[in-house]
């Protein structure tokens, strides 16, 4: 066999104009296409990477079709879940080719999540926790030493959800201490459907210097979550407490109330700060006993791979506070914590 040497550069170009473009395609419904590769779908968007815009997200009641490079997770409306390639059908719908299994064409609006997260898929759990410490030492005419420290634990099943935290604050003024006081708290997350859920929780606060020896809270309700991506996440609930407030200068009490809380999110991009932001409250359903917020906002700032830096204020309001303590307490605190996402 001869070829001419003047063929063969000609011959590597010809190979890589011959092969096939190996991208996932999407049709919108005014006939425009995508191309680049799925990385999620869940709720109305889908995103994808593309080559020219980077990360998009397109509305996944736009699509018309879509087909895809190679097998994806796929979970149906059903609850049944999948490994196949998706290929265009008509009518807005996919024809799923699971290899081995025969092809089964399903409608668009049937497909809950492609390429889940194992909380998505009922196979796996995601977990989050987080850590902070605050701390200062001023020393000259008058000397204080504050610490503050935070941490909270959640762990996202398909359907569960629980949230376990803690806090703690210590400030010590020329050898005396001014404040000194903890809390913890617990959610258990029931998601009966994709945004809304039933909740149970339970709290446990201690201040000396507010005259708490022990605020105990328990109780439940329903919750929505608005917002839950990578980017943002927005979540609310109220529902109904029971409340008991031992103190040691006047009486303790106990009493039924409303409860709320109030749990945000957001990056203001893929690896730069983070905005957050939590409130809980009870409001007593009896006269006398008033109303209690707590609220934690701040910034949260990657600088490796797990540490941040953390700007935060805390505000906590108590409109019947025992006599001689005020209603206000604000904290503004700067610190170092870890994360693991």
């Amino acid at each position: 066999m001869f070829i001419r040497k003047s063929a063969i550069p000609v011959l590597p170009l010809a190979m890589l104009l011959a092969a096939p473009v190996c991208a996932d395609q999407i049709r919108l419904k005014n006939g425009d296409r995508l191309s680049g590769t799925i990385l999620h779908m869940a709720g109305d968007k889908l995103r994808l990477r593309t080559t020219y815009a980077g990360e998009i997200d397109v509305r996944w009641s736009a699509i018309e079709s879509l087909s895809t490079d190679g097998k994806v997770g796929v979970v149906l409306d059903d609850g049944s879940s999948m490994k196949a390639r998706l290929a265009e059908a008509p009518e807005r719908a996919a024809r799923l080719e699971p290899g081995q299994a025969e092809a089964t064409v399903v409608a668009l609006p049937r497909i809950r999540f492609i390429k889940p997260t194992p909380e998505e898929s009922g196979i796996g759990y995601h977990l989050l926790a987080r850590a902070n410490v605050a701390m200062s030492s001023n020393r000259g005419n008058s000397s204080a030493d504050v610490l503050h420290t935070d941490g909270a634990v959640q762990l996202r099943t398909k359907g569960e959800r629980f949230i376990a935290g803690a806090e703690a604050n210590r400030n010590r003024e020329d050898g005396r201490v001014s404040v000194w006081n903890w809390s913890v708290r617990g959610n258990w997350d029931h998601f009966f459907r994709p945004r809304q859920f039933i909740y149970a929780e339970a709290s446990f606060e201690k201040d000396r210097f507010k005259d708490i020896r022990l605020r105990s809270t328990a109780g439940g309700g329903y919750g929505y979550q608005i917002y839950d991506d990578k980017m943002t996440s927005l979540a609310l609930r109220g529902g109904l407490l029971y409340v008991r407030t031992e103190r040691e200068i006047v009486d303790s009490n106990s009493f039924p109330a409303l409860g709320w809380g109030l749990a945000f999110r957001h990056k203001l991009s893929e690896t730069s700060l983070e905005l957050f932001a939590d409130q809980n409250g009870i409001h007593a359903l009896q006269s006398g006993s008033g109303t209690v917020v707590h609220t934690r906002t701040g910034l949260r700032l990657p600088l490796g791979r797990s540490l941040t830096a953390t700007a935060g204020l805390n505000v906590d309001w108590e409109s019947t506070p025992a006599p001689g303590r005020r209603e206000f307490d604000s904290t503004l605190l700067f610190g170092l914590g870890y994360a693991l996402d």
